[in-house]
């Protein structure tokens, strides 16, 4: 993939959920995994993943309420917020590569999975 340049003020930080086929042998049936990504709203309101453009929606609809249907090994998205509010930056409109943002979230899935509060 192309090593592109995206505006900063474009990218939400999602938390997102995924429910997992694999069984564990736990017997407790599926197993809720939790992510954090990159992604960008599109105009539909659902969104994309910000390297792969992999297409998400929210785990909820608009009312509020749980989605019915959720297929297995299906990121859905359960929270966002805007990456300026994570990073800082000095003039207010930085340009990342990709490259740099996947070492971002990189560090970021790591504190978010030792417990850190992101969001």
């Amino acid at each position: 993939m192309k090593n592109r340049k995206i505006r900063i003020d474009d990218a939400l930080v999602a938390r997102v959920r995924i429910i997992s086929n694999v069984d564990d042998g736990s017997g407790a049936g599926p197993r809720y995994v939790e992510r954090v990504l990159l992604v960008r709203r599109q105009h539909n309101g659902s969104f994309t993943e910000i390297s792969s453009g992999f297409k998400m929606e929210m785990e909820t609809d608009l009312n509020g309420k749980s989605r019915k249907i959720l297929e297995f090994n299906m990121p859905y998205v359960v929270e966002v917020k805007p990456l300026l509010d994570i990073i800082e930056t000095k003039d207010g409109k930085p340009k990342l590569s990709t490259t740099d943002l996947f070492h971002l979230m990189l560090h970021i899935n790591t504190d978010f999975e030792l417990g850190e509060e992101i969001f």
